[in-house]
């Protein structure tokens, strides 16, 4: 190689590295290039947590993978700043879709996310079963005429009627830190604590959640960030994230329905007529 082809080489390898480090250093620091807004940005990522595990989950319809067998979490990382189309499916369950935004050098989290099964099983319980029945809290037995008294939280929280002057159910979350209320055919909550996670609200704020055309009855809580309820004779559960909308499913339908959820059996109990039906497991 002649002295000339050698400089040529060398001038060659040295542009290369000059032009190459930068664009090294500026791909470590997150940065990639936008086609839409014709710059380089700085990416984001999705932190999903999902019950039950093994769910399938989409960005804008393309397959990023199931969430771990244990945990239930994925973490999909390097998206531009905009907004995706989420999608979880798993078999045998009502899917999840929601909208969210990616902003740069942040975690967009949903940690909340549970899968209704699709229709449950319903069956007769015993009348041996009938005398002595889980209390809604599952940790004790109670006569069965007193599982549907409800907890007064007015003397406790008597800035309830001042905010919602018409409410006709007021229940404390699992958590202690909300209170889901209903006022005739509409669902609110009204939070007791800040809440840091993701949607974030703060102490002493109200949420509209959504209205219906008919009155909602037999309000529960269904997790900590699931409410249960009764619309009609149909037995609907909805998640309370209100980025985007709300994921809200027909669980199922009975004439005149009264609900008693079981947290530590994760069933529902549901009078009808004059019959007591307990679900299967709704829950993982």
């Amino acid at each position: 190689m002649t002295k000339r082809s050698r400089t040529i080489l060398f001038l060659f390898l040295g542009a290369v590295f000059l032009a190459g480090t930068p664009a090294i250093i500026f791909y470590s620091q997150g940065y990639r290039f936008d086609w839409q807004e014709r710059w380089f940005s700085q990416v984001g990522a999705f932190y999903l947590n999902i019950n039950p595990a093994q769910a399938e989950v989409f960005v804008n319809d393309q397959s990023i993978g199931r969430t771990t067998r244990i945990l239930g979490t994925t973490l999909a990382e390097n998206f531009l700043p905009n907004t995706y189309l989420i999608r979880v499916e798993k078999e045998g369950y009502h899917s999840w879709e929601k909208r969210l935004q990616v902003f740069p050098r942040q975690v967009t989290e949903a940690k909340n996310i549970v899968l209704v099964p699709k229709d449950p099983a319903f069956t007769p319980l015993p009348e041996d079963a009938q005398a002595l029945l889980p209390s809604p809290n599952g940790e004790e037995s109670v006569p069965l005429d007193t599982l549907k008294d409800a907890t007064d939280l007015e003397t406790q929280y008597p800035e309830l009627k001042e905010l919602f002057s018409s409410f006709t159910q007021a229940v404390l979350s699992p958590d202690g830190k909300k209170i889901a209320l209903s006022v005739g055919s509409e669902l609110w909550l009204y939070y007791l604590q800040d809440e840091r996670e993701q949607p974030s609200h703060a102490k002493g704020e109200r949420i509209f959640l959504t209205r219906f055309g008919q009155d909602i009855s037999n309000l529960a809580w269904f997790t900590p960030h699931y409410l249960l309820f009764t619309k009609g004779d149909t037995i609907m559960i909805s998640e309370i994230d209100t980025r985007d909308r709300l994921n809200m499913v027909e669980l199922a339908s009975f004439p005149n329905p009264e609900l008693v959820w079981q947290p530590a059996e994760k069933t529902l109990l549901v009078y009808t007529g004059d019959q007591i039906l307990v679900s299967n497991k709704l829950l993982p």
